[in-house]
């Protein structure tokens, strides 16, 4: 398939992402932000060529996918899903990543001084979470961080 960009934002569209995007080499460009999605992201988001992807407004559950952190993405948008759980330590491998925007879930846990891996981190959104204890410096070395909300966790 061919499909380079994909965008059904905004449908009231229901059921599960399916578990596909390792099948589409085309595919890098997915956003199905504002519907009423429920489940997990599927993991082979993480093994496609998918650069921007936007999930935020749906009712998405679980954690983020291990995969992320070997994968292209650049944009990451899941905030107002209920997704929970600690930011796996493999996101932070992933030297992509530009937009990191996890506001408004149910995340918990420290965020771990790995996150100064990401030196091309331009937004980090992570505010009305559950996370817990000081932020690491490392975020204050981060050298092309232009945006950082952190408020409303504990």
């Amino acid at each position: 398939m061919s499909l380079q960009q994909f965008d059904a934002s905004q449908n009231s569209l229901v059921g599960e992402i399916p578990d596909i995007f390792d099948q589409m080499p085309a595919l890098v460009y997915f956003s199905v932000f504002l519907n009423k999605l429920t489940g997990s992201i599927p993991q082979s988001f993480g093994h496609s060529n998918v650069t921007s992807l936007g999930l935020y407004g749906n009712a998405l559950t679980g954690s983020i996918p291990d995969t992320f952190g070997d994968s292209k993405i650049v944009l990451l948008n899941l905030f107002n899903n209920k997704l929970s759980g600690p930011i796996p330590e493999s996101l932070f491998k992933n030297t992509n990543l530009e937009y990191l925007l996890l506001n408004n879930n149910n995340f918990t846990g420290v965020i771990s001084p790995s996150i100064g891996n990401l030196s091309a981190l331009k937004y980090m959104s992570f505010q009305q979470n559950s996370f817990y204890g000081t932020f690491p410096d490392e975020i204050c070395t981060l050298p092309a961080l232009k945006l950082l909300r952190l408020f409303s966790n504990q």
